[in-house]
C-alpha cells in the first residue's frame, strides 16, 4: 500500500514537471516561432480576429518531430487581435533545416 501511494506521488509530481517543460521547449522553439509569425499575418486570421495582437500555444494538440534537417509539426494556437479571438491549427515541415507552413486553419471562439 505505502509503495502504491509512493508511485502516485511521484507521478503527481513528475507530472507536471514534464508536460511543462515540453509545453516551455514547443513554445520556445524555432518552429512556433515561425509558426506565430505565419499565422499572425495570414488572411485567414487576419479576417477571423482582426489585427493579430497575441500568439499562444493551447496547453494540448500539438507535436513537433524532426531529426537532423527534416521534420514535421503541428501546433494547436489560440490567437487574439482586435475584434475577438480564434483557435487556429498550423502544420509545418522540415526541410534542410528550414521550417515551412504547409496549412493554416482558423476557427473562430
Amino acid at each position: 500500500m505505502r509503495k502504491t501511494v509512493r508511485n502516485v506521488m511521484v507521478v503527481c509530481v513528475l507530472l507536471p514537471v514534464i508536460l511543462g517543460l515540453t509545453y516551455a521547449m514547443l513554445a520556445n522553439g524555432e518552429a512556433f516561432a515561425v509558426a506565430s509569425a505565419e499565422v499572425a499575418r495570414a488572411p485567414v486570421a487576419i479576417t477571423a480576429v482582426g489585427s493579430v495582437k497575441k500568439v499562444r500555444l493551447a496547453l494540448l494538440g500539438s507535436s513537433l518531430r524532426w531529426s537532423g534537417p527534416e521534420g514535421d509539426a503541428s501546433f494547436k494556437m489560440v490567437i487574439h487581435g482586435d475584434s475577438g479571438s480564434a483557435n487556429a491549427k498550423v502544420d509545418m515541415i522540415r526541410t534542410l533545416g528550414r521550417w515551412t507552413v504547409t496549412s493554416i486553419e482558423v476557427r473562430r471562439r
